[in-house]
């Protein structure tokens, strides 16, 4: 017994199937995640490392180095690039496709974790994350910046109050508080004390790391013969027993901690780095991450919900400000979905009243879209997706197919039933005849879209959950068209609804007039494609451009200074900004960053600021203000203008850059050094840097300098030179020690100075053979310039050499070739000039006229199969060029750009335009079966299949014009032009199909005839 069989005498069961669907929808959407972009990860794994106050080539050599080692050891490594950064390490690993990445990773920490006893002690390995595209790292889900006190206590707030309460909620992984860093004991030495009592800063730093001690000193057997552990436990209990530690002995006179100290306290670290502010206030910020299976709307509102109820707790005055939201895109999305999804049920409600008899067969129709939608949902729940910008945008442009097997099924149904057949009969039969049809356009449909899901890189990672919500609804839409129509379809006794109207004849006749000359439509057809082929490859532009874009309306200010410029002033300059900004009514937030020499701010506009244009006030207030400040390196402002402003003092003339890599650093200074005395010779060269990186701008780096033999007989060794320098700098000391049951950093503090002179420094005291010295009689210190950052790439060393060309760009391009064509460089040493593409891009050169020639040859097979015929999908796919000449005329025509997106709405062009040809192919085939003559069989076919196809046609047009008129802001058009190309496909293949298909079918069956 078939489905359509087994629908139509079990109606009760088939009721209780569905509501049960129903039911099993709404528990699906209840539990699948909803975020704004898909958990898609790459074949990369990022190790991040930091190292306070350590320079770039420090980082490189010590840190960077020896992770890309013990990285090179795992199984699958094809690539491994680093870049060294002032006080932090990044290094890239990337795999072989088809790697395990959760093995991958728990291999790689585990080598790292083995490491960290060979780096150096400060140094303090991240955890190894798997690398997101940039296209889909776009979500920050909830940031909150606490307000309205001294730093230090909105970190004890924060720790003590906030964080234990959110990290309760249900979702929550983990909340992490920024901008002050974990709790540290500070000691402020007094210098007077420690130089009357000859003591030296490195004594007191070993006398405190040697004199706390907790650990087990081994296994030792009693009087009464049983073995016990002898512990020896040093650990002061408080601070005030920190005091008494003894660091020396003077004549016999014990000396604590608290005859060199002015006080010891406890404090919360400060980063000497990085200031942060919001609304001008100082700040710390909460981050707070969701689990991986969470649905994001909801658990950002159980987070909401608990602030409010926080903020009656807090201490007056403490305010908890939402500056990052991720979820907001998410909800517009929803509302944006929404209204489209309105606007194309309604259009397409209206299309149905008026191409169908009867307003009774509509509802019917409809409710293929409420059970397909239901069941996708719960496909996507059981096959661990999450309802996302891709997954939603799908079912939005699945829309307008859901009713297409339900508009051919009660269409056949409705063609038996006015040839005299009882209603269940003709449900039995109708559905039945159209089953195969409709199977093989929801398949053509789907394997069109697999050469997508073959492919690799940024492809397959936008397109597999779109591809399987497609999958999942036109699925449920088959399932449900040969069920719950044809089941209430053959339980109508009116017969009002399937009457036929007088202009299906008028328009079935106009049809036949133009195919009944069959040549003239097929050459008509031809010139039309050989046209489009014309207009693509000569006047359609194409072009390369995939991903998310967030916009906002905002105002953002970067400034740049110099290297060494002390960080006050860079935070007095932006404070400048700062003030015009939080003055401002047309601006929502400000977030202010200041780190080292840079600094940048960004506000959010009011919707009243952008509407009424004040926003374009402000900015020019705040450009006004960047023309004037000096001192500055480079200065950006970016807002609503789309002019944005940009001044840099780094150079007069053209900037030319030359990219040198070789395995050794030393060497390739040496080489660039060696350019750079060629190329300041030249008149036309101004300025010329070996350290260029346009991001990060190269620093002063100071170097200690002494004389070995003069150390050698002082009895000191460069180690101690190290730690004397080590415990004098604010942060230095770096180490651990228990107090009571916590362990804390702690640092010393030289007379309570945060960021001591270099004078200071070299005026502490060292011991020597012959007694104590000043640091400065035995060092002197010289000032080099380093890289803002080394960057290594398979173990070749990266170094760009910059200069200014004065001069036209021809002559500076000239200039360039003759350069590099006399350069002669040691051997393991090259010019690089190939154009950097992320590893997860390189072999993702997918030709895209390829991928619609699979999904061609794909249709193909599917049609042979279905028809057990080879001529039949000739027929059916002659569709696609005239679909295409629909796409080029569209492009052409509103002067769009053909970017990757227009070819995957070609591939998906080529599943859908199929499903017209395939309804006329059939039915033809059947009549030719029947013995009827050619033109009577084409005529007939036209007649019978045209109100379907208008109605499936007009449909599927109408679903996706929503989103070409009003396309997702938040995705960059991603889905704009696949809806675009699918619509202008549809609207001139649908009357081409009607005429081309009979007359070539004519045309092809007249020569075989004459044949036999």
């Amino acid at each position: 017994m078939s489905m359509v069989d087994l629908v139509l005498t079990r109606p009760r069961g088939t009721a209780v199937i569905f509501a049960a669907l129903l039911v099993l929808a709404f528990v699906s959407f209840d539990r699948v995640p909803i975020e704004g972009t898909p958990d898609a990860t790459l074949p990369t794994l990022n190790i991040s490392a930091y190292w306070s106050g350590a320079d770039p080539e420090a980082i490189c050599e010590q840190v960077t180095r020896p992770i890309e080692d013990v990285a090179r050891e795992v199984e699958g490594v094809v690539e491994v690039s680093s870049t060294s950064r002032p006080s932090s390490s990044n290094v890239s690993v990337s795999f072989e496709k088809g790697t395990d990445m959760d093995v991958a990773a728990m291999e790689l920490t585990e080598r790292i974790s083995f490491l960290q006893d060979e780096l150096p002690d400060a140094v303090n390995t991240g955890s190894v994350t798997q690398a997101v595209p940039r296209e889909l790292d776009s979500e920050g889900f909830l940031i909150y910046a606490v307000t309205g006190a001294e730093p230090s206590i909105l970190k004890q707030i924060s720790d003590d109050i906030i964080v234990p309460r959110l990290e309760r909620i249900q979702g929550v992984s983990s909340v992490i508080v920024e901008g002050l860093g974990r709790q540290e004991i500070v000691i402020d030495i007094d210098r007077d004390a420690l130089n009357a009592l000859d003591l030296t800063l490195s004594e007191v730093g070993s006398a405190v790391s040697l004199g706390i001690v907790d650990r087990n000193a081994g296994v030792a057997v009693d009087t009464s013969g049983l073995e016990a552990v002898i512990r020896l436990s040093t650990v002061p209990s408080n601070v005030a027993e920190l005091e008494d530690l003894v660091i020396s002995n003077r004549g016999g006179r014990f000396i604590t901690l608290s005859d060199v100290t002015s006080r010891i306290l406890v404090n919360y670290s400060e980063s000497n780095n990085y200031i942060f502010r919001y609304n001008g206030m100082d700040q710390v910020s909460l981050q707070i991450d969701r689990s991986a299976s969470s649905n994001a709307v909801r658990v950002a509102g159980m987070v909401k919900s608990e602030i409010e109820e926080l903020e009656a707790f807090l201490p007056e005055g403490i305010e908890l400000n939402l500056t990052e939201d991720g979820t907001e895109g998410i909800t517009s999305d929803l509302k944006d979905l929404s209204w489209r999804a309105l606007i194309s049920l309604v259009s397409i409600i209206l299309i149905l009243l008026l191409l169908n008899h009867s307003p009774l067969s509509t509802p019917l129709i409809l409710s293929s879209i409420l059970f397909s939608a239901a069941m996708a949902v719960t496909a996507v729940y059981l096959a661990g997706f999450s309802i996302n910008i891709l997954t939603l945008s799908a079912l939005a442009i699945a829309f307008g197919l859901l009713v297409d097997g339900a508009v051919v099924v009660l269409e056949a149904i409705g063609f038996r039933r006015r040839h005299g057949m009882s209603p269940m009969e003709a449900a039995r039969i109708g559905a039945k005849e159209v089953a195969m049809p409709i199977l093989g356009g929801i398949l053509t449909t789907m394997v069109a879209l697999v050469p997508l899901l073959a492919s690799e890189g940024i492809l397959k990672l936008y397109y597999r959950p779109f591809a399987f919500t497609i999958a999942a609804t036109l699925t449920a839409s088959y399932c449900i068209c040969l069920t719950l129509v044809p089941s209430i379809a053959g339980r109508w006794k009116s017969n009002k609804w399937y009457r036929e109207k007088k202009w299906d004849r008028h328009l079935a006749r106009m049809i036949a007039v133009l195919h009944h000359r069959p040549l003239i439509a097929v050459l008509l057809s031809l010139l039309l494609v050989a046209g489009g082929v014309y207009v693509f490859i000569t006047k359609v532009e194409k072009g390369q451009e995939w991903g998310f874009s967030f916009d906002v309306d905002y105002i953002m200010v970067w400034l740049q200074f110099p290297p060494g410029t002390p960080q006050c002033v860079v935070d007095d300059a932006t404070r400048g900004f700062e003030e015009i900004l939080t003055s401002s009514d047309g601006i929502k937030s400000t977030r202010t960053s200041v780190y080292g020499e840079s600094a940048s701010i960004y506000s959010i506009l009011t919707e009243e600021a952008v509407e009424t244009g004040y926003g374009l006030q402000i900015e020019a207030e705040v450009v006004a203000l960047a023309t004037t400040l000096g001192g500055t390196r480079s200065v950006y402002v970016r807002g609503m203008n789309p002019e944005p402003y940009w001044r840099s003092t780094r150079s007069a003339g053209m900037m030319q850059t030359i990219e040198l890599r070789g395995f050794d650093y030393q060497g390739l200074k040496d080489i660039a050094m060696a350019m750079m005395t060629m190329l300041e010779r030249h008149p036309r060269v101004g300025e010329v840097n070996i350290n260029w990186d346009p991001r990060r701008p190269e620093r002063n780096q100071l170097a200690v300098v002494f004389d070995r033999q003069e150390l050698a007989d002082l009895g000191v060794n460069p180690y101690q030179i190290f730690q004397a320098f080590r415990y004098n700098l604010a942060g230095g000391y770096g180490a651990e020690v228990q107090i009571g049951d916590e362990s804390m950093d702690m640092t010393f503090r030289i007379d309570g100075m945060e960021n001591p002179e270099l004078s200071d420094v070299l005026e502490s005291r060292i011991m020597t053979s012959g007694g104590t010295m000043e640091l400065g009689d035995i060092i002197r210190i010289d000032t080099l310039a380093v890289q803002g950052s080394v960057e290594r790439e398979n173990g070749e060393y990266i170094r760009t050499v910059a200069y200014s060309f004065m001069g036209a760009e021809r002559m500076a391009a000239r200039f360039r070739v003759t350069l590099l064509d006399n350069l002669e460089l040691p051997s393991g040493y090259r010019v690089y000039e190939e154009t950097y593409i992320p590893f997860w891009l390189q072999d993702d050169d997918t030709d895209m006229n390829l991928i619609v020639l699979l999904a061609i040859i794909a249709v193909f097979a599917v049609t042979a199969i279905v028809f057990e015929s080879f001529k039949a999908p000739l027929y059916i796919l002659a569709v696609i060029p005239m679909a295409m000449v629909g796409v080029v005329a569209g492009f052409w025509a509103f002067d769009k750009v053909f970017t990757p997106q227009a070819y995957v709405g070609s591939v998906f062009l080529v599943g859908i335009a199929v499903n017209n040809s395939i309804l006329l192919v059939d039915s033809y085939q059947k009549k030719m079966k029947a013995g009827i003559h050619v033109r009577k069989a084409a005529d007939m076919v036209v007649a019978e299949r045209l109100r379907p196809i208008l109605q499936t046609s007009a449909t599927t047009i109408l679903g996706l014009l929503p989103l070409v008129l009003w396309p997702i802001s938040q995705t960059n058009d991603l889905w704009e032009n696949l809806a675009f190309t699918v619509v202008c496909g549809m609207i001139v293949s649908t009357p081409l199909v009607l005429i081309s298909l009979p007359a070539l079918i004519q045309l092809t069956s007249r020569k075989e005839r004459k044949k036999k």
